[in-house]
């Protein structure tokens, strides 16, 4: 994969970080930088929550527009958390009224919907290794899933020049596009993710073709990824940015 500068003080590509705590610093600086403020809210959606194991998980969600408040949620709930996500695209700003600058219960109907979009601001690409559902990645996946995202980087940067933003989610890698789209685009969002799956995709490792819908939340850095138990092979880790933004709007 292609080198890249580091300016949130990640450490370069690897085996990642295993999760032994959640860092507040960089959850802070990652809401900071997607711009969070009273014009720009966003959706923090914790998935699997299960404070005692003897309880049913639930699903926690809150509305933010401010980065402190925001990381502080995010970093609190990840310890109990399967998984600590944040919508990706501009979203209507009334929504903060549902539960402003907290975390709590979510209940039907109270969760970001494609009709809440107010407009594309950001394309992933989720590359993930192929493995059985429920468990963390080893590193030998990872590595899989490393080679694919260097495939996609230097195809979208021979199509119109611009470097994402990396982001390893621990079990895989997300990569960040600017774009400015309608919410109902066309399609043209789906069409990419396919076209990057029949391209790049190995028998290893795959590009998510299913994550057009523009309410689609994504991994927080700074949180912990908590998938299956964690074991010597397969270890919960840090979600971690690894390069930060880079060009503009393709």
């Amino acid at each position: 994969m292609p080198e890249y500068s580091t300016p949130f003080g990640a450490d370069p590509l690897g085996a990642g970080s295993l999760a032994v705590a959640p860092d507040f610093n960089q959850c802070l600086q990652y809401f900071r930088a997607i711009g969070l403020g009273p014009e720009s809210i966003a959706e923090v959606r914790a998935l699997g929550v299960q404070p005692n194991p003897r309880w049913r998980s639930h699903i926690e969600s809150g509305y933010f527009d401010d980065p402190e408040c925001a990381a502080r949620e995010a970093t609190r709930i990840s310890t109990v958390a399967s998984g600590v996500y944040a919508t990706l695209n501009e979203i209507t700003p009334a929504l903060l009224a549902r539960r402003k600058n907290r975390l709590g219960i979510a209940e039907q109907g109270s969760l970001t919907t494609a009709g809440d979009v107010v407009r594309r601001r950001r394309v992933c690409f989720d590359i993930d290794p192929v493995r059985p559902k429920g468990v963390s990645a080893t590193a030998g996946e990872r590595d899989e899933a490393r080679k694919v995202a260097g495939k996609v980087i230097v195809w979208i940067r021979e199509v119109c020049g611009q470097d994402p933003w990396i982001i390893d989610t621990g079990n895989g890698y997300h990569l960040y596009y600017g774009v400015d789209l309608p919410s109902a685009d066309g399609d043209r969002v789906k069409a990419l993710l396919q076209a990057a799956h029949s391209l790049h995709s190995s028998s290893a490792a795959v590009v998510d073709t299913t994550d057009f819908d523009p309410a689609r939340i994504v991994r927080v850095p700074g949180t912990l990824n908590r998938k299956g138990d964690s074991t010597p092979d397969r270890p919960h880790r840090l979600v971690r940015v690894v390069s930060g933004p880079g060009g503009g709007a393709c």
